[in-house]
């Protein structure tokens, strides 16, 4: 194996770049045509292009239950439901750059009972219509990173709804896991409801061998290691919104959640000397972490007579998870055991947010508004070592705290419409926030101050092509659980101790971006193409950590900050539909990303990119809706360049193989559908090389060389759904 791990894939990038442009070829043959404003298969085009409006007819070719199901069925709106910012992610608070799908014009007033999975309960038949908008939208309180998908539904319902879902899993390897969900919606006066249960048992089995190798690369020792996860969840959630005589609107929201996830990691470690192979010992670790969350939400919404709109908002939601970790010897007799560890973690977050709406003129609306949010965090890690045949603590510096956040955000934003093809949406976030954190090893209080600009200018060419730029100044949220100390079990690397930095502060960067984007007539696609450059500032990364301790000085891994960095990244996205040659109903979805990015490495002083930073990654789908009896099929396959990992003793190389996806579905009954879908079919090796160090990495003294190749168990559902 050569020291890169990608010089077999070298020219890849090029061949994707050409495959993309070969599928956008056949635009100019489409664009050619005008965007109508009214079309027979269920879509209207309005507002000057901007907004296309899918109605239920457009849908009925297609064999869809869910919301979910009608969203996957628009060109381009694929990549908001799988990770886009469709469920928000780890924005700080609730801010109003989140979601990008809405329900009736709103976003759902939660964090963990986000859009997501909101939009897996709904059934289509509730769906009055969906609407595609590019760019700012007067009226939603959300700045748009592009496209907002809003998902109106009807106010009340002509009767009660109920939807099931059945699936059995097997993994390939003897094991099997399975899930079901039950979810009902209605209508009670003025008030409609949703509720759903959930419960999920998945199961994988990873099965790995590492070779150890000295600096002059000799072999001396093999590891055959084999690890099985399980995971069982139980989910309760509700959406109710009620609506009063004078049109004021209130939603609110709940979910709680359950999850019980372990697992068992053997590793058997051969001696070689000389090609000559001999069992020294096992390694078993035992891992175990229980948790549970619940969240309420929700949110009023009031219009006044002459048309301003008063929002308000709250989240309070809480999370606590025990984690315990057993490490265990064997040679040729019983295990023996050498360490636990614990780590528990109690969680709450209140947020508060309003904001009132108005306009200032024709083409020019105003918003204000102020968020309060106190997010507070308990952190807590033991560790018992075996000594002399019995568990004795060992005492960790900073190994429990409470971490507080009080946070007040005050913003303005100015929606403008210069003209009618021009769009200029300004905004000021200003915040002010503390952090305390109290433990037996620390004590103390940081403010920090923030003011977060933004501004986003569309320009619309025609009807059917737009350019976007937007400049922005972002504030990440900070994980408190990296404020104490913490464990890795990482294979070769087990008993890891990560010390807390409770100096940490938010990473921050100026992020610019423009856009530009080709809508094609008649729903046949579109074509998009970003380029991103972040100049940033504290870079959150792992830093060393130096600790003066009775026995000395010790020198341990930690977060921390960096001062400078940047990032650079240009997008390519394309979904063209193949029914003008001849494929009714089939789909091609495309993706690349080329990314580059620089940091200087605290533990040597050169310059690297980020951890886990991917040159290149690609994408490619495929989907058909046929007319008989609703029979879909398609496929996913996605690859990346290698990646890589830096830390204070070892630096490490990723190179994985292309993952594959298949599925197929038909609908048995008019309300019973079947599905079949298979992950990880080609069940792709994973292999990854490190270089692990005596100490600090800086100081080059290389300790071995490890390669490791592993597989992950293929994975099949099948599942039934239905309606009632």
């Amino acid at each position: 194996m050569q020291y890169s791990l990608a010089s077999a894939r070298h020219g890849l990038a090029t061949r994707l770049l050409s495959f993309t442009a070969c599928l956008i070829l056949p635009a100019p043959f489409v664009i050619a045509q005008e965007a109508t404003t009214a079309d027979a298969s269920g879509i209207r085009v309005t507002d000057g292009g901007n907004r296309m409006i899918y109605e239920p007819t457009y849908f009925e070719r297609f064999n869809v239950i869910t919301a979910s199901d009608q969203l996957e069925r628009i060109p381009g709106i694929e990549g908001l439901l799988r990770g886009g910012n469709a469920g928000g992610g780890d924005q700080r608070g609730f801010g109003n750059t989140g979601d990008q799908v809405l329900i009736n014009g709103r976003r759902v007033s939660g964090k963990s009972n986000d859009v997501d999975s909101v939009l897996d309960r709904i059934q289509a038949r509730q769906v009055i219509r969906i609407e595609v908008i590019r760019g700012t939208v007067e009226g939603l309180d959300v700045r748009s990173e592009g496209r907002v998908v809003n998902v109106v539904l009807a106010e009340t319902l002509s009767s009660s709804y109920g939807a099931w879902q059945a699936g059995l899993d097997n993994y390939g390897d003897g094991h099997y896991g399975g899930s079901g969900e039950l979810s009902y919606s209605g209508d009670i006066s003025s008030l409609s409801y949703m509720l759903s249960l959930e419960a999920d048992l998945r199961k994988n089995l990873n099965r790995g061998t590492d070779l150890f190798h000295t600096p002059g690369n000799v072999l001396f020792e093999r590891q055959s290691e084999s690890s099985l996860s399980q995971s069982q969840e139980t989910l309760l959630s509700g959406n109710t919104s009620y609506t009063f005589m004078n049109g004021d609107i209130l939603n609110l929201n709940f979910l709680y959640e359950e999850e019980d996830n372990d697992q068992t990691e053997i590793s058997s470690r051969f001696d070689i000397d000389q090609g000559q192979s001999s069992f020294t010992r096992n390694l078993l670790i035992g891992e175990q972490e229980l948790s549970s969350s619940w969240e309420l939400g929700g949110d009023y919404e009031h219009v006044f007579n002459n048309g301003h709109i008063l929002t308000g908002l709250f989240v309070y939601s809480t999370d606590d998870s025990d984690e315990l970790s057993a490490v265990s010897f064997e040679n040729n007799s019983p295990p023996a055991l050498d360490n636990l560890q614990f780590e528990n973690s109690e969680s709450t977050e209140q947020i508060i947010r309003g904001t009132y709406q108005w306009s200032a003129g024709d083409n020019h609306t105003l918003e204000s508004g102020a968020e309060l949010a106190i997010n507070e965090v308990s952190e807590k890690a033991r560790l018992q070592e075996n000594v002399d045949g019995e568990l004795t603590d060992i005492p960790l510096f900073n190994q429990e705290s409470t971490i507080q956040e009080t946070r007040i955000e005050a913003f303005l934003a100015d929606t403008w419409q210069l003209r009618t093809d021009l769009m200029l949406e300004s905004s000021l976030d200003l915040e002010l926030s503390e952090i305390e954190q109290q433990g037996f090893d620390v004590s103390r209080a940081r403010d920090f101050f923030f003011a977060k600009p933004r501004v986003v200018l569309r320009y619309d060419l025609n009807n059917q092509t737009q350019l976007r730029l937007r400049v922005e100044r972002t504030v990440d949220q900070l994980d408190f659980g990296d404020f104490v100390a913490s464990f890795t079990n990482d294979d070769n690397r087990f008993n890891v101790i990560n010390a807390g930095n409770p100096e940490l502060e938010p990473e921050q960067a100026w992020e610019y971006e423009l856009t530009y984007e080709r809508r094609l007539a008649d729903d046949l696609g579109f074509i998009s193409i970003t380029a991103e450059y972040n100049d940033i500032r504290d870079r959150n990364a792992r830093v060393p950590l130096v600790i003066m301790t009775e026995d000395g000085q010790e020198e341990y891994t930690a977060p921390g900050n960096i001062d400078e960095a940047y990032s650079t990244r240009l997008t390519l996205e394309s979904s063209l539909r193949l029914d003008r040659f001849g494929w009714t109903g089939a789909v091609v979805d495309a993706s690349l990303e080329f990314a580059d990015s620089q940091v200087i490495d605290p533990f040597t002083n050169t310059d690297r990119n980020f951890n886990f930073q991917s040159d290149y990654e690609w994408s490619l789908g495929f989907r058909h809706d046929t007319s008989w009896r609703g029979l879909s099929y398609g496929m996913d396959v996605s690859d990346q360049s290698f990646r890589r990992q830096f830390d204070l003793d070892y630096w490490q190389e990723f190179d994985d193989e292309p993952e594959v996806e298949l599925f197929a579905e038909i609908q048995l009954l008019d309300e019973l559908t079947l599905r079949l879908a298979a992950e990880d079919i080609l069940q792709s090796e994973n292999d990854r090389q490190r270089l692990q160090y005596i100490g600090n990495r800086g100081n080059n003294l290389l300790e071995r060389r490890e390669f490791r190749t592993s597989r992950s168990s293929r994975e099949i559902r099948l599942s039934l759904q239905g309606i009632f």
